[in-house]
């Protein structure tokens, strides 16, 4: 499951990732990012993963063509996970992307949502 909401008055969209994810979970989240870019261009996006199950492979391909395609208008990504690989991987993604990308546990929310806001 994934749930998606905006941040009221900034170019910040939080994700929670929860289970399964569904494609038709997936196409709506990134739908709702097509539509934040056209009002923002630069967005910032808060992926909190409290637990991750399988993906749907074509899903899971979706998000990696979606990705590749609107990487230049996200300027700035907090990862919220507990799980160590999630931090390893943001890692090794760092260098491959535009945005400035900063992992954080679970207990770390409040400082990943202030982080988000007062970036530069």
């Amino acid at each position: 499951m994934i749930e998606h909401h905006i941040v009221p008055d900034s170019n910040i969209i939080e994700f929670v990732i929860d289970g399964k994810i569904e494609k038709e979970d997936l196409e709506k989240t990134l739908l709702a990012c097509e539509l934040f870019i056209s009002e923002h261009d630069k967005i910032r996006i808060l992926k909190h993963v409290k637990s991750i199950g399988s993906i749907d492979p074509s899903a899971a391909w979706d998000n990696i063509k979606w990705s590749w395609r609107n990487i230049s208008h996200i300027s700035h990504v907090a990862l919220v996970a507990d799980q160590k690989w999630m931090e390893i991987w943001s890692k090794l993604a760092s260098p491959f992307v535009n945005a400035e990308v900063r992992s954080f546990s679970s207990d770390e929310l409040d400082q990943a949502r202030e982080w988000l806001k007062t970036a530069v």
